[in-house]
């Protein structure tokens, strides 16, 4: 995750396929193997590349929602979810 987090904060800012791709191999990495020690690599890697490549936040954050969203999948939003928005 290092790698691919080392490698995005090197490219240029063109919002290519394959940066694309990599963007979403670290941001999905923890569901691969959802663990402490790599919760807290992915986390690192998501700092280190919103403080190296500022353009990549709405993408990350995108990413990071969908993934969050993912682990709840199945709650409906409802009257009780919303209660204290």
């Amino acid at each position: 995750m290092f790698r691919i987090c080392a490698l995005l904060t090197t490219l240029k800012p063109t919002h290519t396929e394959a940066q694309r791709q990599l963007l979403h191999t670290l941001c999905w990495a923890p569901i691969e193997t959802f663990t402490e020690s790599n919760m807290q690599t992915c986390v690192t890697c998501w700092v280190w590349l919103l403080a190296a490549r500022d353009d990549l936040t709405v993408e990350v954050c995108f990413f990071l929602l969908r993934f969050s969203f993912s682990k709840i999948g199945a709650a409906k939003p409802g009257p009780s979810h919303w209660q204290f928005c």
